[in-house]
């Protein structure tokens, strides 16, 4: 089975989850390894076999900071000035996302790509100065630490904005 990724408010709940999950695995003729918890490792209630080890675990090919009850997204980006329209959808693909928590950062990076075909930029064509500069700046947004709570300063000057544009496709 591949991993598996779910939450309780409180140690009773996490623990009835867990004996859930043991028996509908063992149905299956699998067992319940490697689970984690944000909460306190100290209690006798629960052993985590994986979890004490490190402080990070990966699911869903995203990062888990159980210390900080956080997701972290591992987001490299190119240290150049110059881009091309292909070097943008590159940076724009590697925002792997499965459960949506950058919804709206990926959309606004989209729509600064539908702009680069709107203005028919090759797809090897270096961006003009100013254009390249506004992705430049808006790539620092990708680098912040996601655990900062989404309704941060930071967040807000990107996501907040008096105009919004949502792109649909309609048939």
């Amino acid at each position: 089975m591949g991993d598996c990724l779910s939450g309780a408010s409180d140690i009773n709940q996490f623990m009835a989850l867990k004996k859930e999950l043991g028996k509908l695995l063992l149905r299956g003729g699998m067992t319940l390894h490697k689970w984690c918890s944000s909460a306190s490792s100290e209690s006798d209630l629960y052993p985590f076999n994986y979890c004490e080890k490190q402080s990070s675990v990966k699911t869903l090919g995203i990062m888990w900071n159980k210390c900080e009850d956080a997701f972290l997204f591992d987001i490299s980006t190119s240290s150049t000035t110059e881009f091309t329209k292909r070097d943008v959808l590159s940076q724009i693909a590697r925002l792997f996302d499965p459960l949506g928590l950058l919804g709206p950062i990926i959309s606004k990076a989209k729509i600064f790509l539908q702009r680069l075909w709107l203005l028919q930029i090759d797809w090897s064509q270096k961006l003009h100065s100013d254009i390249a500069q506004e992705w430049s700046s808006r790539l620092w947004l990708l680098q912040i630490d996601w655990s900062q709570k989404l309704h941060s300063d930071i967040a807000q000057e990107w996501l907040c904005e008096k105009h919004k544009k949502i792109p649909r496709f309609v048939l």
